[in-house]
């Protein structure tokens, strides 16, 4: 499993810190140690020449072992030079261990091999010892000491406590830094990663904030480039798309319009309305603006293999003519599938005959199961077909169509898509685009006398 940079760094620098640390405290611990040991050996030192001085004082060993009481030491040994032995124990145990376990032979054994050495460790059944021993520079005599070793340890346990609660502390605040580094470390990289990131996943306008460390500042100057390029292309090759799509679009609808000339600027006019009501919606769908328009504009392309003369039939249609023209939604929304870039807006050119009742076609969906795409052209595709002038009956007014749709929701049309509609058209903009429309109807009759 791949370590991110900034736990790489985090494990790097706490392990960097824990290493001095604990040879910190390891040191530290061992010169307390040697410092104790240093202070029982002074004290003991001292201890065995003051018995020396009162031992030269005194005229008989008898009284001076009488006058001697409360000794500092765990066990006190004087040894004569004539080998004889006089035992002062803080407390009777000592004594016992020594005499049941015959210690002292060994114990002299000891003292006359050490060679002069004022420090020896002696082992006893009772435990490791230290032994101190003093020579009398006026009488010969030895004088011994004996310290546990366990003493010494007992003492240092308090120091041990305050080590180790010292070392946790010390090694929390070590990686309390060591995270905030990492931290300051990972940043500019974690701000490059997210940048890639979005990027990947198609914004092109994402750029990064240089940070002051120069190799990183120099990459993201690097990444801002490109990204800028990678817009600059992007956007490039989205308008050409978008000419293209446009082109074919247009390409498809001119071609209905050329066959079928009572339904010249239809398309037109239906996407306009389309975008009204899309507008004035509460709830926009899962779709663009734009796949609306689309949609819109190709919503009749398959009327293109209607044959002319149903298509172009002035008079009613019989039933197998019907049946034919109907045809057109399936056939058109056939034809956007094939098209990769227009596929998904396919649905809205085969449901825009669809009935809120079901009672459409080409699949008789009903309610929500008909795309909202396909609900929003239905009523602009039937307020166009009202207002526009056929063959076989004169267009209806504004007010009279939308009195029309109005009359029409919850049977034919989406009532929330009727309830968007009379919202457009009592702002007006229904009426703004029909004076659209006869102007440029205008314009292209002067043109085309011109």
């Amino acid at each position: 499993m791949l370590m991110k940079v900034k736990d790489r760094i985090f494990v790097a620098l706490l392990f960097l810190c824990l290493v001095p640390i604990l040879l910190v405290s390891l040191v530290n611990y061992h010169a307390a140690e040697e410092a104790l040991f240093e202070q029982y050996a002074a004290n003991i030192t001292e201890h065995l020449q003051q018995l020396d001085d009162r031992q030269t004082t005194l005229e008989a060993f008898g009284e001076w072992s009488r006058q001697v009481d409360n000794p500092v030491s765990p066990t006190l040994v004087m040894i004569f030079s004539k080998e004889k032995v006089l035992l002062y124990p803080r407390n009777t145990s000592t004594l016992k261990w020594i005499i049941r376990d015959q210690d002292y032979a060994s114990l002299l054994q000891l003292v006359h091999e050490s060679g002069g050495k004022e420090v020896l460790l002696y082992s006893t059944s009772a435990g490791d010892m230290y032994l101190f021993s003093h020579i009398s520079p006026y009488t010969g005599s030895t004088y011994v000491e004996l310290l546990p070793v366990k003493e010494i340890e007992n003492d240092l346990d308090p120091l041990k406590e305050v080590l180790f609660i010292v070392t946790i502390l010390v090694i929390l605040f070590a990686a309390i830094v060591a995270h905030q580094v990492a931290r300051w470390f990972d940043r500019p990289i974690r701000s490059l990663i997210e940048a890639t990131e979005a990027l990947q996943q198609g914004d092109f306008t994402i750029r990064v904030e240089k940070h002051g460390m120069a190799e990183i500042a120099h990459l993201e100057d690097k990444f801002n480039q490109m990204a800028s390029q990678l817009q600059v292309l992007i956007q490039r090759e989205r308008k050409y798309m978008q000419a293209g799509l446009e082109q074919i679009v247009r390409s498809f609808y001119l071609a209905v319009e050329m066959k079928d000339p009572y339904t010249a600027g239809h398309s037109e006019r239906v996407t306009e309305y389309a975008l009204i009501i899309y507008d004035h919606l509460i709830e926009k769908g899962d779709f663009s603006r734009d796949d609306l328009r689309f949609a819109g504009l190709m919503h009749d392309i398959g009327k293109v293999a209607i044959p002319d003369r149903v298509l172009l039939k002035e008079g009613k249609l019989t039933d197998e003519e019907y049946e034919l023209i109907k045809l057109h939604a399936s056939i058109g929304a056939n034809i956007v599938n094939q098209i990769e870039s227009l596929s998904h807006v396919s649905p809205g050119v085969r449901h825009h005959h669809e009935r809120w009742d079901g009672r459409g076609y080409p699949d008789g969906l009903s309610g929500e199961r008909i795309p909202l795409m396909g609900r929003i052209l239905a009523v602009a595709d039937t307020f166009d077909a009202m207002t526009s002038t056929r063959s076989y009956r004169q267009a209806m007014t504004l007010e009279e169509a939308h009195a029309e749709i109005l009359r029409c929701s919850g049977t034919q049309f989406d009532p929330a898509i009727v309830y968007a509609f009379h919202r457009a058209f009592s702002s007006g903009a229904c009426h703004v685009h029909m004076q659209r429309v006869h102007q440029r109807k205008g314009e292209e009759a002067v043109a085309a006398r011109g």
